[in-house]
């Protein structure tokens, strides 16, 4: 059980909140907030229009083109990961050439060990269900034959091609 002091240091950490900065236009949305203040999400805020977010007062270039230079930005980014990602990749040894007879041998065992599986389950349903549900089957299947023509024999059973 903890101590009350300890509850106490808790909340007091969750109460704290980060001090907010002023929000620079340039690199983030601006766009005021009902609650007074700016949004501080990225250039790319998905949470208000274009419109709003061209309208910013205090930009030194047009919402389009710092947009534009984001993005720029983001891409070189992502493409160095990428390169640095694909040169560590092809430093890994699984891209080595295979000789074509240990594949053949490294296939052969996986296949091996696999366990047997039926390719076809056997779908469990209680007696009680099947019962049911072969009865109704049953049923729906000898009205709709009835109602497919008058074609019925005194006995109540169709007879499919009746000579005229």
């Amino acid at each position: 059980m903890e101590s009350p002091v300890k509850k106490e240091s808790k909340k007091a950490k969750k109460s704290e909140a980060k001090p907010k900065g002023p929000v620079d236009v340039e690199r983030q949305c601006g766009v005021p907030l009902p609650q007074c203040g700016l949004c501080a999400r990225s250039l790319t805020c998905k949470s208000h229009s274009m419109g709003s977010k061209r309208a910013v007062a205090g930009r030194t270039q047009p919402y389009d083109i710092l947009l534009a230079q984001y993005q720029k930005k983001n891409h070189a980014k992502l493409s160095l990961k990428a390169a640095a990602d694909q040169a560590f990749q092809d430093t890994d040894e699984g891209n080595l050439p295979v000789d074509s007879d240990e594949e053949v041998a490294a296939v052969m065992e996986a296949i091996s060990r696999a366990t047997q599986k039926s390719a076809q389950m056997k779908a469990l349903m209680p007696v009680r269900r099947r019962h049911r549900f072969l009865k109704m089957r049953e049923l729906m299947s000898t009205a709709l034959r009835q109602g497919q023509s008058g074609n019925l024999a005194s006995h109540g059973k169709f007879i499919p091609f009746q000579c005229s």
